[in-house]
C-alpha cells in the first residue's frame, strides 16, 4: 500500500515493501523529483539495512558460523509495518523474523520515519537491540533523483555541488572495495555528471569535510541538497543516465583484503543489549 504525506511544499509517497520512497513532488511546479524505476534500473529509493554493499563470498561471519547476506541487506526487499501516520510524517518498523534469522542471528527493531520539515524531507533510522548480546548493523539511503526527465534535457545537464571545497579520494568498488583511496577530489566543489563517470561503478567517499551536497541543473536553478552530517561514507552512484543515487551511509562494502567476522566490519555500528541507534538525513528540495 501506498501512503502520502504533505505540506505546504512537498507531496511525499512511501510503500510498505522495503519502507522505499515512491514519489517525491515539489508542488509549486508539480515537479518529481524522484526516479520512477524503469528498465535502467527498477528500484527508486532501496532502504540498506543490515549491511550496506557487498560482504566477503556474499555471507557474514557470526560467532564462527557463516551466514548468506546478498548486496545492500534485506530491508529493501521485505515487507515493513506502517505503525504510525499524520499528515507530514509516516513510519514504518521491521522486525527480526524466522526469515531475517537464517541471515542475520540478531533480534531488532528498524523504523524509517519520513517526517515533512519546510521544504526537506527528514529520513530517520532508528534501531533497537533487542537481543542478549551486541547488535552490529550498517544502514544508509539509496535514493535515485532524476536528471533528465524534461524534453531537451541531458544527463549532463546536471551536476553535484559540495559544500565545501574536497580533496578526497574515492575508493573504487570491483565487488568489493579497493583497500586504498585513489586520488580524486582535488581541492574543488564541483563534480559534473557524465556517463563515463559511473563506468567504473559507483563513488565511494570516506573522508569528505562537507556535511552536505547539492545535486543542481543547469537549465532552471531545480535543485536537491542532501545533508549527510553524522554519516562518515557517501556513495554517489548512477546507470550513467536518468538518474542519480546519492547515499548516506553507515558502513560500506567489505575491502579486498578483508577476513574478518561482523565485529571487525569497517564502520558497522555497535549496539549493546537495549541500546537504540537514531539517526537522520535529509533532502531539501526546491523547483
Amino acid at each position: 500500500m501506498e501512503y502520502w504525506i504533505e505540506n505546504e511544499h512537498l507531496k511525499v509517497g512511501s510503500i510498505e515493501k522495503g519502507a522505499e520512497l515512491s514519489s517525491i513532488v515539489y508542488k509549486k511546479t508539480g515537479r518529481e523529483f524522484l526516479w520512477q524505476a524503469g528498465e535502467l534500473w527498477k528500484r527508486k529509493s532501496p532502504i540498506l539495512f543490515p549491511v550496506v554493499g557487498n560482504c566477503k563470498d556474499g555471507q557474514l561471519i557470526v560467532d564462527g558460523k557463516a551466514y548468506p547476506m546478498t548486496s545492500h541487506g534485506f530491508a529493501r526487499d521485505l515487507d515493513f509495518e506502517m505503525i504510525k501516520k499524520d499528515v507530514t510524517s509516516v513510519t514504518y518498523r521491521l522486525t527480526e523474523n524466522e526469515y531475517t534469522l537464517k541471515m542475520y542471528p540478531f533480534q531488532f527493531e528498524f523504523y524509517v520515519t519520513y517526517t515533512l520539515i519546510g521544504h526537506s524531507l527528514d529520513v530517520n533510522f532508528e534501531v533497537v537491540n533487542r537481543s542478549e548480546r551486541d547488535l552490529y548493523f550498517s544502514a544508509g539511503g539509496h535514493t535515485a533523483f532524476l536528471c533528465n526527465e524534461r524534453e531537451g534535457e541531458n544527463f549532463t545537464d546536471f551536476y553535484l555541488e559540495f559544500e565545501q571545497p574536497e580533496n578526497a579520494g574515492r575508493y573504487f568498488k570491483r565487488k568489493l572495495l579497493s583497500d586504498q583511496p585513489e586520488e580524486y577530489l582535488k581541492d574543488t566543489k564541483i563534480l559534473k555528471l557524465t556517463p563515463e563517470l559511473f563506468a567504473q561503478d559507483a563513488l565511494i567517499f570516506k573522508d569528505l569535510v562537507s556535511d552536505c551536497v547539492t545535486l543542481k541543473n543547469v537549465n532552471d536553478g531545480a535543485e536537491v541538497k542532501v545533508t549527510f552530517k553524522g554519516f562518515p561514507v557517501l556513495i554517489i552512484w548512477s546507470k550513467g543516465d536518468g538518474f542519480v543515487c546519492i547515499e548516506p551511509c553507515e558502513g560500506c562494502d567489505d575491502a579486498e583484503s578483508f577476513a574478518g567476522d561482523i565485529t571487525q566490519k569497517e564502520k558497522m555500528v555497535r549496539l549493546a543489549p537495549g541500546e537504540t541507534y537514531d539517526k537522520s538525513f535529509q533532502y531539501r528540495i526546491h523547483g
